[in-house]
């Protein structure tokens, strides 16, 4: 049944709880919508194709006066303001006219410093800087003699060696606590691949007391070496303590 009320410009149905609706109603409904709308998107197209319907007689000639106001060589300037403008651009044009002559003097002037050879600076300052170009390019040349004899007296080189024997750790005791120094295989690379599974294997590393390589570590009387021939779990292989192998260690000591 239909609706006990409507709505007040198409009349679509509003119905209230006791009331039925049926596809009749639903379909009259949608009948009704798509007349308006079509009915609205006439009236619109109509008045868009107009000659600016929405324009007043008034309105249409201010309109045309203004287009044939800004048509002309500019008639919102008058005359001394064209004047003026002109005066502006021949000055902006012409080569630097906004300078006095002393400004393009002092101009010309200090191009020429900048454009020299270090003018800014004295011949003092200058051989200051060659001073310490060369200062510092010699070896070792901020070093006093004194210094460098002092430096080489503290750091005692030593070599030890010793025999692998195929444990996986191993602390090599050489009887004191090393500055820095490298540990290494004799007669095998420092380094080789195992072409089978890409293993790198490490028989060199360098220890110091502000980090080492991989799997050597400084301890109070010498060094800690691990032996892991085969590889890690990131496939690392270090062999610092393999059997039948003779190591060498050139550490430098400073007590």
């Amino acid at each position: 049944m239909p609706s006990t009320h409507k709505t007040d410009f198409l009349e679509l149905n509003r119905w209230i709880s006791e009331d039925k609706p049926r596809m009749e109603d639903f379909n009259t409904d949608n009948q009704r919508t798509d007349a308006g709308v079509a009915a609205l998107n006439t009236a619109i197209t109509a008045h868009t194709a107009a000659a600016t319907p929405h324009m007043s007689v008034g309105d249409r000639f201010a309109l045309e006066a203004a287009g044939e106001h800004t048509r002309t060589t500019p008639p919102h300037l008058s005359a001394q303001d064209r004047s003026n403008l002109t005066t502006a651009h021949s000055h902006v044009s012409a080569t630097p006219p906004h300078l006095s002559t002393q400004d393009r003097t002092n101009l010309n002037a200090a191009h020429t410093h900048v454009s020299t050879t270090a003018p800014h600076i004295s011949a003092q300052e200058r051989a200051n800087i060659a001073a310490a170009v060369s200062h510092i390019a010699a070896e070792a040349i901020h070093l006093t003699a004194g210094q460098r004899d002092r430096i080489a007296a503290s750091l005692r080189w030593q070599v030890h060696t010793y025999a692998g024997n195929g444990a996986l750790n191993r602390d090599i005791d050489i009887g004191y606590r090393p500055l820095f120094g490298i540990v290494c295989a004799l007669g095998v690379p420092m380094f080789e691949t195992n072409m089978f599974d890409s293993t790198l294997r490490q028989h060199t590393a360098i220890f110091t007391r502000h980090g080492s390589s991989l799997h050597v570590t400084l301890n109070n009387n010498g060094i800690s070496v691990r032996n892991s021939p085969n590889g890690d779990h990131l496939g690392n292989a270090v062999a610092l303590n393999l059997t039948n192998t003779t190591y060498v260690i050139i550490a430098a000591r400073d007590d």
